[in-house]
């Protein structure tokens, strides 16, 4: 899998698609993952969840230039909206939603 195809699903994707590199090793993403998929569930159809796991797609990870995890990508109708480092609040990804 390359940026390009990940790029291509995504914008097939209605609404907000939140594309996390993460791993089984880190902390953050650890807390995060509860949190995400609730999110995913309590707004079905609204966003979507896709998850990257950094040390079997490490090309990819490098491909969008993640040098640290979690990594968030927030995307909107296909199309990147932000970039987000480190352990984030359901808060402040609401706003994502709103």
């Amino acid at each position: 899998m390359d940026k390009g195809a990940v790029e291509q699903e995504l914008s097939s994707l209605p609404g907000v698609v939140f594309l996390e590199f993460r791993a089984d090793w880190c902390g953050p993403c650890h807390v995060m993952d509860p949190m995400l998929h609730a999110m995913e569930h309590e707004h079905k159809g609204k966003l979507t969840l896709k998850q990257i796991d950094v040390d079997q797609e490490r090309a990819l990870a490098q491909e969008f230039g993640v040098m640290s995890i979690p990594a968030l990508f927030v995307y909107r109708d296909g199309k990147l909206e932000q970039q987000l480092l480190g352990l984030q609040t359901k808060q402040n990804l609401l706003r994502f939603l709103a």
